[in-house]
């Protein structure tokens, strides 16, 4: 099986030059939309707002003014997350909340780094570690 989250976007443009800078390739584009791909069962599909609402009869979250949902990507270490941190912020990212301390996530498989571990910019790294906070 495999997951496909739909994010309404402003500007479709500028969020998949954001993805790309983290590293992430796209699946495809089309009109009004583009697909990056996460992992081999995980795919974010940027959605440009006018096609996002054509899916809902809802309003659409202002993501300036109010939090839609909160999604966290499983990282290997926190190394990791402070590249990922240090790459989504090059490429424009800006904090959506305070640091928090934590340590890591276990699954069942592994035990895994998130996001919500550290420095949150919907990216977040571990302050303790980073020797500084960005908040």
């Amino acid at each position: 099986m495999q997951l496909f989250v739909n994010v309404p976007v402003k500007d479709l443009d500028r969020s998949t030059k954001f993805f790309t800078e983290l590293g992430f390739n796209l699946f495809g584009m089309g009109q009004g939309l583009a697909s990056v791909i996460i992992s081999e069962q995980t795919q974010v599909m940027l959605l440009e707002e006018p096609v996002f609402g054509s899916f809902t009869t809802k309003e659409i979250a202002d993501a300036s003014k109010s939090t839609e949902a909160i999604l966290v990507l499983g990282v290997e270490n926190p190394a990791a997350v402070d590249e990922l941190v240090d790459k989504a912020l090059a490429a424009g990212a800006t904090p959506a909340g305070v640091p928090q301390e934590g340590g890591p996530v276990t699954s069942a498989a592994s035990p895994t780094w998130t996001a919500t571990t550290g420095r949150c910019c919907a990216w977040c790294r571990r302050p303790s570690e980073a020797g500084h906070d960005h908040a």
